[in-house]
């Protein structure tokens, strides 16, 4: 079996806007002082990295990577 090295992803998949997302969970509220919004934001994600929606993502970056070396097995390479 030739197992050849052919791409190392570390890209997020289209559907997690990331900057988006996590820019809301970290964001200060009203009457949050800073160090009160880094101590919640920082819980929250930890929530959202154990929730189902990031098994989701995880996913869809399988899916993905297998849209992507089907298609250059069907069209070859891009470069």
């Amino acid at each position: 079996m030739n197992l050849e090295y052919l791409y190392h992803y570390t890209e997020y998949p289209a559907i997690y806007h990331k900057d988006r997302v996590v820019g809301q969970i970290r964001a200060v509220r009203a009457g949050e002082s800073k160090d009160d919004a880094r101590a919640r934001g920082d819980r929250e994600f930890m929530e959202l990295q154990q929730s189902p929606f990031f098994r989701v993502w995880s996913a869809a970056c399988a899916d993905e990577i297998l849209s992507a070396l089907h298609e250059r097995l069907l069209v070859g390479s891009l470069g």
